[in-house]
């Protein structure tokens, strides 16, 4: 469907500022909004969920307690207004298709507390705390917690009992998240058990509200955009304290008699992790200061000249931020990711984890939104097929965005070992005898295969699917194991 053309988008910032949000006129309808949403309604109808949220656009993401619905923020419904967005604030909350789709999906998840109140079940309020409670101004999550779900940033499912459910919905209900293995031992399983029976118990039953209401909708908000952004400024920003500028002033001077010290941004730079590692770890007695604090490590952030890098990985190994009140079973599972993007935000790197499984269009969106300079590949596998890797690299160099590892090229031919142990042979350089032999058929062992032997699959990594049985000798037990030097594939 063609993009609707607004007159407003060619405006510069300050004549658009000027402009009311009532009269933006963006709509859901037309725009990548309505596949997001038919995409979370697919989610709901694949696990026999009856609700089907209505949507509409608004000031921020919200879903109001006396209808089925939720309100997309105005700024996601056209680029110039995210640009607009990214400039004000400095993030785009569901800028990206993935991050899109993880707030609806939490979103989807106080639309059927809402409709069933589900807060009114003793269970649910053992589970997750009552619903009556208060929200707080602040909050000190715990990022060691195990009684919580992690989904969105900041450990926000800590927040609230409402948080919290909603959290542990979006968890379950997003596709593949093999939730049984990934909190297996913790107790928040119990709670994610817990939902996974509720929708089961609910499917039948006819929701309680089902109307269509529209709360604060965009075409009666008539605040200006100024405004608007000035009320979300105050709200998120904190001003920086300025007692130490004058001694700054002093040791980092423009005068031209202190041409040849070192600049401040050079200073930085040599001591940037010490640095943050004072502004972010220093104990503070209130939240406001850690607020402030971390507001400072993020200009520091800003000012530095980093690159943005986006780790690909597996969804169900992408890393939590830091390894404290994990075993070391735990840590090894995903050890090799943490160690990545641990490093790379250590050498002062702007580092986004994104878990890729069976769609491109994850890679794409934060391609085109965030911008990344450069992709970390450490997928090995795509849709759960390990020859399918190289495709993910072959995608990279469509979009022209340096990557790491080795190219598509270079990974089909080490993928078929047969292939590659020719072409290596072909060009002279010694490699052991090796024979292929197809899965499921009579073995013949060439003459020229002479005991021992390995036995290993033709296209698996590293020592994927090797065991002891896997050694061939000549004293070994002949009916142990019999497919020849190398696996093929059936």
């Amino acid at each position: 469907m063609p993009r609707e053309k607004f007159a407003w988008a060619s405006l510069p910032d300050e004549q658009l500022l000027k402009l009311r949000l009532k009269h933006l006129k963006v709509t859901v309808e037309g725009s990548w909004l309505e596949d997001c949403l038919d995409n979370l309604h697919g989610e709901l109808q694949q696990r026999g969920i009856r609700v089907r949220p209505h949507a509409w656009i608004s000031s921020e993401w919200f879903s109001p307690d006396n209808t089925p619905g939720i309100a997309f923020p105005f700024y996601l419904a056209h680029p110039r207004l995210m640009q607009l967005e990214k400039k004000k604030i400095l993030d785009v909350e569901g800028g990206t298709w993935s991050e899109c789709m993880s707030i609806l999906r939490h979103e989807a998840g106080h639309v059927l507390q809402h409709s069933y109140q589900l807060q009114r079940h003793r269970r649910w309020q053992q589970l997750f705390g009552p619903s009556s409670k208060r929200y707080p101004r602040y909050y000190r999550p715990n990022p060691a917690s195990r009684h919580f779900v992690q989904h969105l940033r900041l450990w926000y499912a800590q927040s609230h009992p409402d948080e919290d459910f909603a959290e542990t919905f979006a968890v379950w209900l997003r596709p593949r998240s093999n939730w049984r293995t990934r909190y297996a031992g913790w107790p928040a399983l119990k709670k994610l058990e817990y939902v996974d029976e509720l929708m089961a118990e609910i499917a039948t039953q006819r929701p309680l509200l089902t109307g269509r209401e529209r709360v604060d909708p965009l075409s009666q908000l008539t605040e200006t955009l100024a405004e608007h952004y000035r009320k979300k400024q105050a709200l998120y920003a904190f001003a920086t304290p300025k007692t130490y500028d004058r001694d700054l002033q002093r040791l980092f001077s423009a005068d031209p008699r202190h041409r040849r010290s070192p600049a401040a941004s050079l200073f930085i730079r040599r001591h940037r992790a010490g640095i943050r590692h004072l502004v972010v770890h220093r104990p503070v007695d209130r939240q406001d200061d850690a607020c402030a604090l971390r507001s400072v490590a993020a200009k520091v952030d800003r000012a530095m000249k980093r690159l943005r890098v986006l780790v690909l990985l597996d969804p169900d190994l992408v890393p939590p931020e830091s390894t404290k009140g994990y075993s070391e079973q735990e840590i090894n599972v995903w050890k090799t990711e943490y160690d990545v993007v641990s490093t790379l935000r250590a050498a002062g790197h702007e580092v986004r984890p994104l878990g890729v499984h069976d769609e491109l269009r994850p890679i794409r969106d934060e391609i085109d939104g965030w911008k990344p300079d450069v992709a970390f590949n450490l997928l090995e596998q795509f849709h759960g097929e390990v020859i399918y890797d190289q495709n993910v690299a072959s995608y990279l160099e469509l979009t022209r965005i340096p990557y790491t590892g080795c190219n598509p090229r270079g990974l089909m031919f080490a993928r078929g070992k047969d292939l590659s142990k020719t072409l290596v042979h072909y060009h002279r350089i010694p490699v052991p005898a090796f024979a292929v032999f197809p899965m499921r058929r009579k073995v013949r062992r060439p003459a020229r295969l002479a005991l021992p032997l390995i036995v290993k699959s033709l296209s698996e990594d590293a020592s994927y699917g090797i065991s002891q049985a896997s050694h061939l000798h000549p004293r070994a037990d002949r009916h142990r194991r019999h497919c020849g030097a190398i696996c093929r594939r059936p």
